[in-house]
């Protein structure tokens, strides 16, 4: 990874109920993003889709670049940029069956000669399947976090905590999370989607706090409707820390509402790997349960 600044411009973003992305996923975006306005796919029969393609980018971060180290056919590795970010609480993987309090998911869209060799490759698709079942070819990166004050249960503090707390409490608190409306007005009871101001979010140094050395990759799917398979995931292992004043916050909209997950959260249920190979990355091999995601299997 490489190139990640602070993000200027972009909005937080909740999609109200009676969307089609009414998942509940806290996004953070920009408001021109061309997902808001070119998801008209139609399949064969039937009625036009509010979910698709994503056409004329626009960088969640303009110069960040994220290269997969990749073997498939005659490439060594992928590349991509970001595109959107957001986060589920809880997590919607997990390790040695322990789910994690939020996960974040960086959406990468392919660049340079990876997106030449997909675009090739979705004209052959479209040949055969139709425009509405390509695979996509997006890259995300997941990052868990979990709820602590930074002191072990002796009271001590814990080595290199805080200051990635710092980071996660300051890029968290940009996203200006108590402003989100709640009771009626809460995109989760309306069909009303949440924009907040355009703003300036600190994800340097959160970047900079992640552990990339321990992960874990396969090849799934989107975790929401269509759930399109062709998505190149990694998550890391060591997850950051978040504060509980933070997660409250997140968690307040959808705690509890049958809107979203089935009273769960926001996030979609741990699914079979279906054989699907598991790559892991580390110093020691870790046991590891991961959304191995089933084009049809609809969490909502």
């Amino acid at each position: 990874m490489k190139g990640f600044e602070d993000i200027t411009g972009a909005r937080t973003f909740i999609a109200g109920k009676t969307s089609a992305y009414a998942n509940g996923a806290l996004y953070l975006k920009r408001k021109n993003h061309p997902s808001d306005e070119k998801r008209r796919l139609a399949p064969a029969a039937g009625p036009a889709k509010t979910f698709g393609k994503v056409e004329g980018v626009v960088q969640l971060v303009d110069k960040a670049t994220v290269t997969l180290k990749r073997v498939e056919g005659d490439f060594s590795e992928l590349n991509y940029q970001p595109n959107q970010l957001h986060v589920h609480a809880p997590s919607e993987h997990t390790i040695n069956d322990q789910y994690y309090d939020l996960e974040m998911h960086f959406v990468m869209l392919p660049i340079g000669e990876t997106a030449a060799a997909h675009k090739k490759f979705v004209a052959a698709q479209k040949a055969k399947d139709g425009e509405f079942n390509y695979k996509v070819n997006y890259g995300v990166l997941g990052v868990m976090f979990t709820e602590t004050d930074c002191k072990d249960v002796k009271g001590k503090a814990i080595k290199e905590c805080a200051s990635k707390l710092a980071a996660t409490e300051a890029f968290f608190g940009s996203m200006e999370l108590d402003k989100i409306p709640v009771g009626r007005a809460s995109p989760a009871e309306s069909p009303n989607a949440y924009w907040g101001a355009a703003t300036s979010h600190p994800l340097k140094k959160m970047m900079e706090s992640l552990d990339t050395r321990t992960h874990y990759a396969y090849n799934g799917s989107l975790t929401t409707p269509p759930c399109w398979e062709g998505v190149r995931w990694t998550v890391l292992h060591n997850a950051l820390p978040i504060s509980a004043k933070i997660m409250k916050l997140i968690r307040r909209n959808f705690d509890g509402n049958r809107n979203f997950a089935g009273y769960r959260g926001n996030n979609r249920v741990i699914q079979k790997r279906n054989e699907r190979k598991l790559y892991y990355a580390g110093a020691s091999t870790v046991a590891a349960s991961m959304t191995a995601l089933a084009l049809t299997a609809y969490l909502f």
